[in-house]
């Protein structure tokens, strides 16, 4: 989403972006999420609530592991927080086994 709304911005495509004092990028929400799908093939993995009451979701191209967290600290905004590769829907955890006798 980072780079989606650098997108923007740089290409002028919307007249507001907003920057919170945390410096993450923020779009209107709806639009941030349109161009994660249109521009990195990102969906909606998981989606959650934070500590401080936010709504976040971590969007993933499960072809390319591109992936962007997006905090929405308001409703209607999104922030991009944070954007990767090598992102992958996760497996089951596999604990190892303690070595030696007994259990």
């Amino acid at each position: 989403m980072i780079r989606a709304f650098r997108t923007l911005a740089a290409a002028g495509a919307m007249a507001l972006v907003l920057t919170p004092a945390w410096g993450q990028a923020c779009l209107p929400a709806e639009e941030g999420d349109r161009q994660l799908e249109a521009q990195f093939g990102e969906r909606p993995l998981f989606e959650g609530v934070t500590a401080q009451g936010d709504e976040l979701r971590l969007f993933l191209n499960p072809k390319t592991g591109s992936w962007t967290l997006v905090i929405y600290p308001e409703p209607g905004v999104g922030c991009g927080v944070m954007s990767g590769e090598g992102g992958q829907p996760a497996g089951p955890i596999n604990h190892p086994k303690p070595k030696g006798k007994g259990v």
